[in-house]
């Protein structure tokens, strides 16, 4: 029985057709392994977010076709260094999360940071040598996949970036093109937006660093305070009596209710030795916190929290 044959065009049209959606799947798996990276130590919406900023790469620089080999590798230094912007931003969060479990802007590590003189990290680097080089050689080959898989992903950047078609009946490349069409406005979309402009690795370190020095110079102008207070102290003319006690003990509770304390007349005596001083004791029965954390509440309880100048930059989680 006689074979019907096929079309000439048929065989390079379904193998065009092939290699589009094989291209535009490396692309998701590039954007999906960033994701991923992420979400080892934020959340989903905010993992999305950092995707969604990676994009531009591959959209803008797939539609760039450069013939001399100077252009091609300027495009590629260029990959390069965008994707190790976003690999080295997404491991360093995550490393520090799952060593202590806290973001580079929280409270802890920017006194940490700030408080550290080049002696001490050399010797935390000593310390951590190990764990550090386990982490920067996954983000290397991590690096090294997306570049891997960059020829196909730009590929399917150069195409997704494109739209044409009219309105004909819809088919797989009229869908194609759409993905590309939202994703092309959700990029626009993201650099459009400040909260999520922001965390841009390129914007968002930069800034960081900002706030460490910031952070230095508050300590500096403590010091700057206490020695007021002092010398306004020595000047004063106050005098102490011979017999008259020469220590002042100050007693700050971290998050106990004062519901709970025989000094504040609760039924059981649960400050016994505190109750035996209650005479010598100035207790302080109303206060409210001023901040959201135990560290940052204590210099302004003490009057020590400088004033912070206008223009000083701060960082959004």
């Amino acid at each position: 029985m006689p074979q019907p044959e096929a079309h000439p065009l048929a065989l390079p049209r379904a193998a065009h057709a092939t290699s589009a959606w094989v291209e535009g799947l490396w692309l998701l798996v590039s954007i999906g392994l960033i994701w991923a990276l992420y979400a080892l130590s934020l959340s989903a919406l905010q993992a999305t977010k950092l995707a969604v900023l990676a994009l531009p790469a591959w959209l803008l620089l797939g539609r760039w076709q450069p013939r001399a080999a100077t252009g091609l590798w300027l495009r590629r230094a260029v990959l390069a260094l965008w994707v190790a912007a976003f690999v080295a931003d997404a491991v360093v969060r995550a490393y520090l999360w799952q060593a202590y479990g806290s973001a580079p802007d929280s409270a802890k590590m920017l006194m940490a940071v700030a408080n550290t003189a080049a002696e001490e990290t050399a010797e935390y680097l000593q310390h951590a040598k190990v764990r550090l080089l386990g982490w920067g050689l996954f983000g290397l080959v991590v690096w090294a996949v997306l570049l891997w898989a960059a020829p196909q992903a730009l590929a399917a950047g150069a195409r997704w970036a494109r739209w044409s078609g009219g309105l004909k009946a819809p088919t797989w490349e009229q869908a194609r093109r759409l993905l590309g069409a939202l994703l092309v406005l959700l990029m626009l979309a993201a650099y459009a937006s400040k909260p999520w402009r922001r965390l841009h690795p390129v914007l968002w370190w930069p800034a960081w660093s900002v706030v460490v020095a910031d952070t230095r110079a508050t300590w500096h102008d403590w010091e700057l305070q206490r020695d007021a207070w002092l010398s306004a102290g020595q000047s004063s003319g106050v005098t102490i009596a011979p017999d008259a006690p020469r220590t002042v003990m100050l007693v700050i509770t971290d998050s106990v209710n004062r519901d709970n304390l025989s000094l504040y007349g609760y039924g059981r005596p649960t400050t016994p030795l505190l109750d035996q001083e209650k005479s010598q004791l100035s207790i302080m029965r109303n206060a409210w916190s001023v901040a959201a954390n135990t560290l940052m509440t204590i210099p302004s309880m003490l009057r020590l929290q400088a004033s912070r100048p206008p223009g000083r930059p701060r960082l959004w989680r």
